[in-house]
């Protein structure tokens, strides 16, 4: 996608946006451009752009999704979303 030059390919990105802001791929792209420029605040809120562009599937679990607050006291599911590439560990 980017070959090899995500910097690049971020300027295109960005492009696109101010061309038309609502373009779900364009915003789904710049976030993973991002994320390869270690820019991880950036790229993680653009991240949720992979829902509208249907590339991911949205899992269908019957809970809410966290909103950052403590879970002191509570319980968090984990669950993959594209693919086990991921692993927690509990120290």
């Amino acid at each position: 996608m980017f070959q090899g030059e995500p910097a690049a390919a971020l300027e295109h990105f960005n492009r696109a946006l101010f061309l038309q802001p609502g373009y779900a791929l364009a915003h789904f792209s710049r976030a993973q451009a991002l994320l390869k420029l270690g820019r991880f605040a950036e790229g993680w809120s653009e991240y949720e752009w992979r829902w509208p562009c249907d590339l991911v599937a949205r899992p269908s679990i019957p809970c809410p999704r966290s909103d950052g607050c403590s879970l002191h006291g509570r319980s968090i599911l984990v669950h993959t979303e594209q693919g086990c590439g991921d692993v927690l560990r509990r120290n």
